[in-house]
């Protein structure tokens, strides 16, 4: 199921999620076309998701796209994501120095406004693969303790590893709690 604008629902969890182009950027990142969809399953406990998020970018005349599989989980005031799964598609397979980073902003109101706190971005091996298939990353991050979480906000930087330049492009998933 691939829909943009996505919003599914199971006990008290509604996982929203949001293109790309909301995240912040640093300077070397390029503006990114994003892709996201979403599952909840019924198993799944209240305020826990799962998901899958992408972002494309073209360079030099190829489109790259990142896919990431993510969980939110809570466990009383914390929050953790986890970038459980990658793939890189459209790149040249033979690279394998890209990378999968993610970072999670957190607000004590559904709506997800004010400043929130950040967590630490967490980087990968600079190891990724570009194969076009399946990778088990379990790659998290985790709220601070003490702060009642009611939205999250997952990004999930690719960088792919190109011979001419490394583009990069921002993926997001979101989750009220």
């Amino acid at each position: 199921m691939e829909r943009k604008g996505l919003s599914a629902s199971i006990g008290l969890c509604a996982v929203i999620l949001m293109s790309t182009m909301g995240h912040e950027a640093s300077a070397g990142d390029v503006p990114a076309q994003g892709r996201d969809t979403a599952t909840v399953s019924a198993a799944a406990p209240a305020g826990d998701a799962t998901g899958e998020t992408s972002c494309s970018h073209v360079f030099n005349g190829y489109t790259i796209t990142g896919y990431a599989r993510l969980r939110v989980v809570t466990s009383g005031q914390r929050v953790t994501a986890t970038v459980t799964e990658y793939r890189i598609a459209g790149a040249s397979s033979s690279r394998n120095k890209a990378n999968v980073d993610n970072d999670m902003r957190v607000w004590n109101n559904a709506a997800g406004t004010g400043e929130g706190k950040a967590a630490d971005l967490v980087h990968s091996a600079d190891a990724m693969r570009q194969d076009g298939q399946w990778h088990t990353l379990n790659q998290s991050v985790s709220s601070a303790p003490g702060f009642d979480v009611k939205r999250a906000r997952v990004g999930v930087r690719f960088t792919f590893d190109m011979a001419s330049g490394d583009p990069t492009c921002w993926a997001t998933f979101e989750a009220t709690l």
